[in-house]
C-alpha cells in the first residue's frame, strides 16, 4: 500500500464510533418515549375498564360507596381513591330506571423518566368516563 492510502485510512479510524454515539442518543430517546407511552397507555386502559365497570354497577345498584369500592377494586395497580371517582348524578339513589348514570375517573399518572419529566412534568392527567342506563 502506498503512503497516501494508509494516511486516508487512519484519518477515518473512529468515525463509525462517533456516528454511532450520535445515532445512539436519538435511538435511546425513542426507546424511552416508547416505554413511557406504553406505561401511560396501560394505565389509561385500566382507567377505561374501571370506569365501565363502575358505570355498570352504578346502573345495577344505586349505591355510591359500593360503586367507588368496585372501581377501586377493578384497578388495583393505580391506587385510586374515592376522590378520583365522580358519579353523576351526584346522588345515585335518586336515579330512576331508564335514566343515565355516568362514572368519571381522573388519575394523575406519574412520569418516571427524567427526560420525559423535563418535557411533560412529573404527572400526566388521565381521565375516562362511562355512561350506562339505570336498570
Amino acid at each position: 500500500m502506498s503512503g497516501g492510502v494508509r494516511k486516508s485510512l487512519r484519518g477515518e479510524h473512529g468515525a463509525a464510533a462517533v456516528e454511532f454515539a450520535i445515532v445512539w442518543f436519538v435511538l435511546a430517546m425513542f426507546l424511552i418515549g416508547i416505554i413511557q407511552f406504553g406505561f401511560l397507555f396501560n394505565q389509561w386502559l385500566q382507567i377505561e375498564h374501571a370506569a365501565r365497570e363502575g358505570a355498570r354497577w352504578a346502573g345495577l345498584r344505586n349505591d355510591a360507596d359500593f360503586v367507588r369500592t368496585k372501581v377501586i377494586e377493578t384497578a388495583p395497580g393505580l391506587e385510586l381513591t374515592a376522590a378520583d371517582i365522580t358519579i353523576a348524578p351526584g346522588d345515585p339513589t335518586a336515579a330512576t330506571p331508564n335514566t343515565s348514570i355516568s362514572v368519571t375517573i381522573h388519575h394523575d399518572a406519574p412520569v418516571f423518566t427524567p427526560i420525559m419529566t423535563a418535557i411533560f412534568g412529573t404527572e400526566i392527567d388521565l381521565s375516562a368516563s362511562s355512561t350506562q342506563r339505570v336498570e
